[in-house]
């Protein structure tokens, strides 16, 4: 598996470290920080009114996962940089379940040759989750993990 460098970078338009006890109690905060960082980087698009509508559920739908995935006594680094017409999101932190290489494996194997996911049920809400992202947004993801750290990369054409 070839190992990803997740840290902040000057290419950056903007990054953050959240603690997730901060968010476990306040799930809201997930929507507040993608829209945040949403409306930071769509001005760097030649149609900002549809990256920001792209990038906020795309944002939103990673923090989710990632609150919902790490130990809470640990932090999510997540950051956003524009590379052409595409979204590359970075992140950064210490999964304890429904690892996203494990995620991504079973949709790549249930979803080969079907045309609508939505008409099949998930035992698992962050299955639905990715298979969303990968079939809707046509993100690609690239992972890695060193120790008890994953980190990915999510690319999306804008």
């Amino acid at each position: 598996m070839k190992q990803l460098e997740i840290t902040p970078k000057e290419t950056d338009l903007v990054g953050i470290e959240i603690p997730t006890s901060d968010l476990h109690s306040c799930w809201h905060r997930c929507s507040e920080i993608s829209n945040y960082l949403a409306a930071y980087v769509a001005s760097e698009y030649e149609n900002p009114d549809r990256a920001l509508n792209i990038t906020t559920v795309v944002v939103n739908e990673l923090l989710e996962y990632l609150f919902d995935s790490t130990a809470k006594n640990c932090s999510v680094f997540i950051s956003l940089c524009k590379e052409d017409s595409e979204l590359i999101i970075r992140c950064k932190s210490r999964i304890i379940q429904n690892s996203i290489e494990h995620l991504l494996k079973n949709i790549d194997e249930e979803f080969k040759n079907i045309d609508n996911f939505w008409s099949l049920k998930y035992d698992n809400h962050n299955q639905l989750r990715f298979a969303f992202l990968v079939y809707d947004y046509e993100c690609q993801f690239q992972v890695s993990k060193e120790e008890n750290i994953d980190q990915f990369i999510c690319r999306l054409n804008i």
